[in-house]
């Protein structure tokens, strides 16, 4: 297994574990309690923390899909926190919201999952 991490892969590794867990306590929790308010800011920041970080990491040295699909993620979680906060639009705000929070953690899975296989040398 590869760990060798510079300072801001381990802060992009702490960022993503962290969404991990706070995302999967928001996606199993009761919605719209207090606890899925606190839980569902401390995603947004550990989702902005691991896609601000994973735009600096350039292991090929060039920019390329990993951060397209940063990008992507920041652009959901943005859209998706914007709509819970202004209730718009507001005939669907509740299913934009819902959307977005759960393509940002399937493709915080997915980058999961390409680590995986980038770092553990039999696969």
């Amino acid at each position: 297994m590869d760990l060798d991490l510079s300072l801001l892969g381990w802060g992009h590794a702490a960022g993503c574990l962290g969404a991990l867990a706070t995302g999967a306590i928001v996606l199993v929790g009761p919605k719209g309690s207090t606890r899925h308010r606190l839980f569902g800011r401390l995603y947004l920041v550990s989702m902005l923390a691991t896609n601000l970080t994973a735009l600096g990491i350039y292991r090929r040295g060039m920019f390329y899909f990993p951060h397209w699909f940063a990008v992507a993620a920041l652009i959901a979680i943005t859209i998706g926190f914007v709509c819970v906060r202004t209730r718009r639009p507001q005939a669907y705000w509740r299913h934009v919201h819902l959307t977005c929070m759960v393509a940002s953690y399937y493709m915080l899975i997915g980058g999961g999952v390409n680590e995986v296989f980038l770092r553990v040398g039999m696969l």
